[in-house]
């Protein structure tokens, strides 16, 4: 009530929250068919759209406004180096998007704004870029622009140059694609890359990753630089190659981890999204993977529904795992429900580290040291509000649920580096890991294996290299390498008491053509915790036997007879 009308503004960057938006909204619109629903964007699939809204009736208007009359012109400067490596974007094509950079500057009138995928690759290039500007003595301040600088900073590149000031060069990330206007601007430099969520299913893994950027996406990013006056808009790429760009950004629903989505969707009683009137539907094996996630931590029934546990968690802000893990540390020790906040929080926005420790990062967030303290401190404080008032409801939810809500252990004392790694563990069990192989003198990155399975790598430096357990809160992949991006350290014992789901003890039997030995194996997901020479078992001793026997040569007959007379 009280509501006429919703409108979603730049739907051409599918993201996952805006598709779903529009998908319940046109529902809702049965029960209230004056509901005004408007998606707006200057690069939009009108057609598309129109047809969503318009439900089961004709397609809805399609309503256009004319561009803003200034000249935009579009020239191409392509790297004579590779764009990015085994490692990712490579310091030389920043370099180079460095030099365009000036040479725009010394070419044309206006402030340059610098796109480029991710706040790595803007500090490389803005320090490349002033060196480039002081060797050629040219009057140009560089500033940043990404969403992890303090507010305040944003504000200062979002504010009108002062009049007969300094020229400005603005290196940002998408960000500023959209979203924000920078004033001023007449040139555009574009890497013609952008950083998108995807979800490895294969290894388990879900990150962003660096891809070349749609044409929607440049034309957008080029339009900065024409909205006051003419501009300038600068590709670092061959003109050849704009035809193999995508012409539209792949939609979040069909790379990301849907986990936080499929309970949005059993709350709204539509588990999977199956009837909802969605631009795509979310890939089956993707929103199977999300649903059994939720299953595992109490929040959907066998069928998917959301349970009272699930309900509850969609009330915090939060990724239904990270909020789990808040209520469920703030319910096993209240007096340390502040800690098991401030980690929640660094686990919804990860802060960046060079050496991936988040225990290290936390500190750094705590003492205010980090660009990102302010906005994770007030982050913090409101998820510990929350986990206080929702404590009694927590409870409730929990009773009677069974093994899906296994007791959490009395956390660490604050100020204890096991209270990081343990909530985190809470969080995300699949991604306990232990290590398989140390870090070596020359530079060797450790090597750990998750409980999912996947083997991820550990740069040294990060103190917590040498640890026999850690937990893994960020991980990206590189190439054909998993990296992980932020970790904590953990103790055996803090590990098995948050991966208890994962637990399992079963039994290994092999045949070698004259004697069954069997092992009973104790599991943490895939990692093993121990092997005990065990009395064989006919199922698997059966097993064994027909595995032995179809490994050998011209035996097809006798597997047949073994599976039927035996078996």
């Amino acid at each position: 009530e009280g509501t006429s009308g919703v409108i979603c503004d730049e739907v051409h960057e599918r993201a996952l929250d805006t598709d779903l938006v529009l998908a319940m909204a046109a529902e809702l619109r049965e029960l209230r068919p004056e509901l005004a629903l408007v998606a707006m964007s200057a690069t939009v699939d009108a057609p598309r759209f129109a047809a969503l809204l318009g439900g089961d009736g004709p397609p809805a208007q399609v309503l256009t406004s004319p561009a803003t009359p200034h000249e935009l012109r579009t020239m191409y400067a392509p790297a004579p180096v590779p764009r990015q490596d085994g490692r990712g974007v490579t310091d030389e094509y920043c370099r180079h998007i460095a030099q365009a950079t000036a040479e725009a500057l010394a070419e044309h009138p206006g402030d340059a704004l610098v796109f480029l995928p991710g706040v790595r690759e803007i500090e490389r290039a803005a320090g490349h870029l002033e060196a480039v500007l002081r060797s050629r003595c040219a009057d140009v301040e560089v500033l940043q622009l990404h969403g992890s600088l303090p507010a305040r900073e944003q504000d200062r590149v979002l504010r009108p140059a002062e009049p007969g000031g300094r020229r400005r060069a603005i290196v940002a990330s998408s960000v500023a694609e959209s979203s924000l206007t920078v004033p001023g601007v007449r040139i555009v430099v574009d890497s013609c890359l952008s950083r998108e969520p995807r979800l490895d299913a294969a290894r388990g893994v879900s990150g962003l990753v660096t891809v070349s950027c749609s044409q929607d996406s440049a034309i957008q990013r080029a339009g900065r630089a024409a909205r006051t006056a003419d501009g300038v808009a600068i590709r670092a790429i061959a003109e050849a190659d704009w035809s193999r760009l995508r012409t539209h950004r792949t939609p979040e629903i069909a790379a990301a981890d849907l986990t936080p989505a499929a309970l949005d969707l059993a709350c709204w009683g539509m588990p999977r999204g199956e009837g909802l009137p969605l631009l795509d539907p979310p890939p089956r094996n993707a929103i199977g993977r999300a649903e059994s996630a939720l299953f595992a931590i109490g929040a959907v029934d066998d069928v998917g529904g959301a349970t009272p546990l699930g309900r509850l968690l969609a009330r915090v802000p939060a990724d239904p795992r990270i909020a789990r893990a808040l209520l469920a540390a703030a319910a096993s020790t209240p007096a340390a429900v502040d800690t098991a906040a401030e980690v929640t929080a660094a686990l919804g926005d990860p802060p960046r580290r060079q050496d991936a420790s988040l225990p290290a990062a936390i500190d750094e967030l705590r003492a205010g040291r980090h660009p990102g303290a302010e906005r994770w401190r007030r982050e913090a404080e409101r998820l510990a509000k929350l986990a206080r008032s929702l404590s009694g409801d927590y409870a409730a939810a929990t009773a009677g649920a069974g093994a899906h809500t296994h007791p959490v252990p009395a956390l660490p004392p604050k100020g204890d580096v096991r209270v990081t790694g343990f909530v985190t563990a809470l969080a995300f069990g699949e991604r306990i890991a232990r290590r398989v192989s140390p870090a070596g003198d020359s530079g060797r990155s450790a090597v750990f294996k998750l409980a999912s399975g996947t083997q991820v790598l550990l740069a040294p430096g990060s103190g917590i290299e040498n640890s026999e357990w850690i937990v893994v809160a960020e991980a990206g992949r590189v190439g054909e390498r998993v990296l992980a991006r932020l970790a904590a350290p953990l103790t055996e014992a803090d590990a098995l008491a948050a991966g208890h789901a994962l637990l399992r003890e079963d039994e290994s039997t092999i045949f070698d053509g004259e004697r069954l030995q069997a092992r009973l194996v104790r599991r943490l997901g895939e990692i093993e915790l121990s092997s005990t020479p065990a009395r064989p078992t006919q199922g698997p001793a059966r097993r064994a036997i027909a595995e032995w026997i179809g490994a050998q040569d011209g035996n097809s007959g006798v597997i047949d007879w073994f599976d039927t007379v035996v078996g």
